[in-house]
C-alpha cells in the first residue's frame, strides 16, 4: 500500500469504528424502546401538522444565518447569497467527510465568486462560526441552569455541573470582553510567537505590528459592541429556530416536553453530531437525544421517533437544498464558459472571413 493510502485507510477506520459504535448506541436505545416494530409504530402515529410546522421552523433559522453572515461582510452579498453559502457551510458541507472543513470551502469558494475579496470570506466564515460555537454552548448552560432551577428529577444531585454552567456563561462572557481589546491580541500574538518551533520566530516588532493589524480587522469585521449584541442575538434565534423544530417534532410523535429540557437535549445533540468520526453524528445524535429525553420522563419509542422527523427535516433538506445549489451553479458555469468559448471561436471565424 502506497504512503498516501495510508491516510484514507486510518480515515475510513476510524469512520468504520464510530459507525459501529453509533449503532451500538443506537441498538441500545431501540432495544430498550420495545425494538424497531414500537418504533416503527410511533414513526406512523406521527401529526402531519406537527410536522409541517416543525419543517416551516427550519427556513426561519437559516434566515437568521443569513442576516447573521451578511451582517460580518457588511452587507456586501445580499441575503440570497448569505443564505447559499450556509446551506453550502451548515448543510451541505455538515454531512461531507472531515466536517466542518469541505463545507467551509465551499462556502468560501460561493462568496469569493459572488465578489467577496478572499480575506473578508476567511474573516466572515471564521467569525460566523465562533459566535455559533459560543451561542450554543453559552444556550446549553442556561438550559441546563434553568431545568436545574426548576428541580427536574432528571439533573437532582448535580451542584457540581450547576457550578460549571455557570462557570461557562461567566467565561463566555470575559472572554468576550477581552478578545475586544487589543492587548489580548498582541499577548495572543507573542504566545504563538514562542511556540512557533519549526520556523525562525518573527522579530517582536513584526509579531506587534502582525497583531495589531489582525485585531483592527477582526474589530472591522464584527463592528461595534451594538453590532455584536446584534450577532449573538441572530446566532441564539437561529440555534432556538432549530431548537423549536426538535421541540415541534417531538410534539408530532406525541411527546409534549418543556421547552428548556428540549433545549438541553438539542444542545448535547448538536454537541455529539460534532463527533469527527461520523458525518453529522448519524446514529450518535439519534441515540443521544432520545436517551436525554428519557431521563426527563419520556417514552424512548416516541422520542427516538420525533427525533428521527427533526433529524429528516434539520439534516437532510439542507444538505439537499446545498448539494441542488452546488450542481445548479456548476452548471451554471459550465454553461458560461461554453458560451464564452463560443463567443470566441464566432469572433475567431469572423477575424478570418475579413
Amino acid at each position: 500500500m502506497s504512503r498516501r493510502a495510508h491516510p484514507r485507510a486510518r480515515a475510513a477506520t476510524l469512520v468504520g469504528l464510530g459507525l459501529i459504535a453509533a449503532a451500538a448506541a443506537l441498538g441500545a436505545v431501540l432495544s430498550s424502546a420495545g425494538g424497531i416494530g414500537d418504533v416503527l409504530a410511533a414513526i406512523e402515529r406521527v401529526s402531519p401538522g406537527w410536522t409541517l410546522a416543525a419543517a416551516a421552523a427550519m427556513p426561519i433559522g437559516y434566515a437568521l444565518l443569513a442576516l447573521h453572515l451578511r451582517r460580518l461582510t457588511s452587507d456586501r452579498i445580499s441575503i440570497a447569497q448569505a443564505a447559499r453559502a450556509d446551506l453550502l457551510l451548515f448543510g451541505l458541507g455538515n454531512l461531507l467527510p472531515g466536517a466542518p472543513a469541505p463545507g467551509a470551502l465551499l462556502a468560501a469558494r460561493a462568496l469569493h465568486r459572488d465578489g467577496l475579496s478572499a480575506r473578508r470570506t476567511k474573516l466572515a466564515l471564521m467569525f460566523t462560526m465562533w459566535f455559533n460555537v459560543r451561542t450554543l454552548i453559552g444556550l446549553g448552560a442556561l438550559a441546563f441552569l434553568v431545568v436545574s432551577a426548576r428541580g427536574h428529577p432528571g439533573v437532582r444531585g448535580s451542584g457540581l455541573l450547576w457550578l460549571v454552567a455557570g462557570g461557562v456563561i461567566f467565561a463566555l462572557a470575559g472572554s468576550a470582553v477581552l478578545a475586544a481589546r487589543g492587548g489580548m491580541a498582541r499577548r495572543g500574538a507573542f504566545l504563538f510567537a514562542a511556540l512557533r518551533v519549526d520556523r525562525p520566530r518573527p522579530s517582536a516588532h513584526a509579531t506587534r505590528a502582525a497583531a495589531e493589524m489582525w485585531h483592527a480587522e477582526a474589530k472591522a469585521t464584527v463592528g461595534t459592541r451594538r453590532n455584536r449584541v446584534l450577532l449573538v442575538a441572530l446566532a441564539a434565534g437561529s440555534w432556538l429556530a432549530d431548537a423549536s423544530c426538535l421541540w415541534l417534532a417531538l410534539a408530532a410523535a406525541g411527546e409534549r416536553l418543556d421547552p428548556d429540557v428540549v433545549l438541553l437535549a438539542y444542545v448535547a445533540g448538536i454537541v455529539v453530531s460534532a463527533l469527527p468520526l461520523l458525518p453529522g453524528g448519524i446514529g450518535a445524535v439519534e441515540a443521544a437525544i432520545p436517551a436525554l429525553l428519557h431521563q426527563f420522563g419520556a417514552s424512548l419509542d416516541a422520542a427516538l421517533a420525533g427525533t428521527l422527523v427533526y433529524r429528516g427535516i434539520s439534516m437532510l433538506l439542507p444538505a439537499a437544498a446545498g448539494a441542488l445549489l452546488l450542481v445548479t451553479a456548476a452548471a451554471g458555469r459550465g454553461r458560461s464558459r461554453r458560451r464564452r468559448l463560443s463567443a470566441a471561436a464566432d469572433r475567431r471565424r469572423a477575424s478570418r472571413a475579413r
